[in-house]
């Protein structure tokens, strides 16, 4: 029994890491895209006052500011940067899931972390709107993913705190500050998962924990930095209906519901709930310590999610009027911001009823089978598989990069000042912004900037043709 087990993870984790290699291989295709290009000319020896620029004029994310003028948009230094990003995932996620089954007291074994880390890696990639966005374009990646990967390292050190781990505090508001610093979405979500520690704590022991005060301070000034840097105020103004807040938190409550019903009206979606069941109950069976497993009363837990659902949505509601919570960058953030909150949940909801569980299976041949089963059906139903093996079997990528060459080859030796081009081949996955009909576009603008910087040319106008002409 326990040869076949082993067997079964192996055969799992192989799985696993074979349906990642694509997404992680056509890093290699990336291109810089849309802010890249005003952001690549930028001169390190003008950091302070392009900084300053960005803060007072642009944007009062104070930490996407710093990083987004370093020099990230070499031709080979921001494949590296998004190499990084995408292995990161789940090795963050590895140690955060590590910390987790310790708090509740729990000893599961390296074998099956790794497969709950590279599994929730997989489970993300399906869920994104639109995955060139988060993993593809390094602009979006650094406001995107990145606070991401700060937000899970700031609930690693929070839980830690509970654990009286080493550096605990310190990991917390670090991280804290630059998950707010660089997304304003994190201000309320981060000191609402601290106030919330904080009023557990003083309910249980009838004092308060300095530890958690420390970190909420460091999390609201950050807070406070975002929201009060002018250039969140010039920002804001770019949107008519942002700074409602009476109509955003009507908005937001609307969407909160909207949000979590439609997990259960779409067929991937439920899929997505089914594998996290399974996932967990392999968490739980796996777990071999005598311990009772902490866990954490149902009714608190989801309501408590439930406010933070509420609050991820709230924030963007408010400095822009409106969003879309399952399209574009923004989308692809709050989806899995979702998928995390599901995934405690459920956990939680398999800890509490773990012998209800065990006793259903008996072998763990059978639960292996199924997460296989279910793992299958994600991935052959996902439109984001459906269109990497389509960009594949086309030779997508290859075409794509071909046509980026021949335009820069093209514009690099004309001698023509105001160009029309035709629009380029342009793969499913890698569906980045394309120049277009309108030469004060922005866009155009900055590719011009770019081209002009680059290469020493003159270009004043570019433009693409109506037409797609793949």
């Amino acid at each position: 029994m326990v040869q076949i087990t082993k067997i079964s993870k192996n055969f799992l984790l192989i799985g696993l890491i074979i349906l990642l290699i694509p997404f992680l291989y056509i890093i290699r295709f990336a291109e810089l895209s849309g802010d890249d290009y005003t952001r690549a000319i930028m001169s390190i020896n003008d950091f302070s006052l392009n900084y300053s620029d960005w803060f007072f004029s642009h944007n009062g994310r104070f930490i996407n500011g710093f990083i987004s003028i370093l020099p990230l948009y070499g031709r080979y230094t921001f494949k590296v940067i998004l190499l990084i990003n995408f292995i990161a995932i789940p090795v963050i996620l590895r140690i955060l899931i590590k910390r987790f089954v310790s708090f509740s007291e729990m000893d599961v074994d390296n074998s099956v972390m790794n497969i709950s880390a590279l599994l929730l890696t997989l489970l993300i990639i399906i869920q994104l709107p639109l995955p060139v966005e988060f993993f593809y374009w390094i602009s979006s990646m650094t406001v995107y993913s990145f606070s991401l990967l700060c937000f899970l390292m700031f609930i690693y050190g929070l839980l830690g705190v509970k654990q009286n781990m080493k550096y605990a505090v310190l990991v917390a508001s670090i991280f804290s500050l630059l998950a707010i610093g660089n997304n304003e979405i994190f201000i309320l979500l981060n000191n609402y998962i601290i106030f919330l520690f904080s009023i557990h704590f003083y309910l249980r022991f009838n004092k308060v924990c300095s530890k958690l005060v420390i970190i909420q301070i460091f999390s609201l000034v950050s807070g406070l930095l975002v929201i009060l840097g002018p250039g969140s105020k010039s920002r804001q103004s770019h949107f008519e209906d942002g700074g409602n807040i009476l109509a955003s938190i009507i908005l937001s409550l609307k969407n909160t519901v909207s949000l979590i019903a439609n997990q259960f009206l779409n067929i991937g979606d439920i899929l997505i709930l089914v594998m996290i069941i399974f996932l967990s109950i392999l968490i739980v069976y796996s777990n071999r310590s005598n311990n009772l497993m902490k866990s954490i009363n149902i009714i608190k837990l989801c309501l408590f999610s439930v406010g933070a659902i509420f609050l991820i949505i709230l924030t963007p509601n408010y400095a822009m009027g409106g969003i879309s919570y399952n399209e574009g960058r923004l989308g692809n953030l709050i989806q899995i911001l979702l998928l995390l909150i599901f995934v405690v949940n459920i956990l939680n909801f398999c800890i509490i009823k773990k012998d209800w569980f065990l006793n259903f299976f008996k072998k763990t041949k059978t639960l292996y089978s199924i997460i296989l089963v279910v793992l299958f059906l994600n991935v052959v139903i996902s439109d984001n598989y459906l269109n990497l093996l389509e960009d594949f079997r086309n030779s997508s990528f290859l075409k794509q990069e071909i046509g980026l060459n021949n335009r820069i080859n093209y514009l690099k030796n004309t001698s023509e000042n105001s160009i029309i081009l035709e629009r380029r081949y342009k793969s499913k996955t890698l569906n980045y912004e394309e120049l277009t009909v309108d030469k004060g576009h922005w866009y155009n603008k900055s590719y011009i900037l770019y081209l002009n910087y680059k290469y020493d040319l003159s270009l004043e106008n570019i433009i693409v043709f109506k037409e797609n002409n793949k």
